[in-house]
């Protein structure tokens, strides 16, 4: 995907910018910005409640009393963004971005990690997805479950020519392709290790009970300060992964 745009326009084009290159000015537009708006604010509304969410799950470890509603998480987290949006500029957001991909990749590590502390009964534990009584209504909804949550986990591509045109091109660097490829494959890799591996154990340790989010299985006990601190991770990742996904719609 970043490669055909940068031979076919030059200088750091945008995605309304290579639709409008490629169909012209008004059909352009007309055909991509429903789509984009479509999907961009989706994801930023997804992670309003993801972050609202998790805020309001780590202020309950604090204060286990707490009588703020949840909609009062979801209404910081919204203030925290509008404070964000206020930078002058994209660039500036770089080490809220890197702060953010540091949170996911940790909170990764704490799921693995949580989940290779458990001895599982294998003579007990149900490793047979099958074998759960499930009607054919959960198990067609659990296929596509699967599918978005892979779709998501790769959803860089919604803003991957908005991120690559604020690479800068100058005498040193006089096309943005190979930083931007190196970039992407970088962050692919990633990904599917960590994915994979909360999946793998996670799976390993809970067998066919493991909740959506592992980490909820140790949200109770002596390790419950673990999820707390994994929360606030999840938090810092979505606050900045909605700049970015939300940054085309300024």
């Amino acid at each position: 995907m970043h490669r055909p745009h940068c031979s076919v326009c030059v200088g750091r084009y945008r995605y309304d910018q290579l639709a409008t290159y490629v169909l012209g000015r008004r059909r352009g537009r007309a055909v991509l910005l429903p789509f984009q708006l479509i999907v961009l604010l989706g994801v930023a509304i997804t992670y309003t409640v993801v972050g609202g969410d998790s805020l309001r799950a780590f202020a309950l470890f604090v204060n286990p009393h707490l009588a703020m509603g949840q909609w009062s998480f979801y209404l910081i987290f919204g203030a925290v963004q509008l404070l964000l949006s206020l930078l002058p500029s994209f660039n500036e957001l770089s080490i809220v971005s890197l702060l953010g991909a540091i949170m996911s990749v940790a909170y990764c590590i704490i799921a693995v990690a949580m989940s290779a502390r458990v001895h599982p009964d294998k003579a007990t534990m149900n490793y047979a997805p099958e074998l759960v009584e499930r009607t054919p209504i959960e198990r067609t909804m659990g296929i596509f479950n699967a599918i978005t949550t892979v779709l998501f986990a790769y959803g860089g591509h919604n803003v991957a020519l908005e991120i690559q045109a604020t690479l800068p091109i100058n005498a040193q660097h006089q096309s943005s392709v190979p930083r931007m490829e190196k970039g992407v494959h970088i962050t692919f890799v990633v990904t599917a290790a960590a994915y994979f591996l909360v999946a793998i154990l996670g799976f390993y340790a809970f067998g066919t009970s493991v909740a959506d989010n592992v980490l909820l299985t140790f949200a109770h006990g002596p390790t419950s300060w673990v999820v707390a601190m994994a929360d606030m991770f999840v938090v810092v990742h979505v606050a900045a992964g909605y700049q970015v996904y939300i940054n085309p719609v300024f």
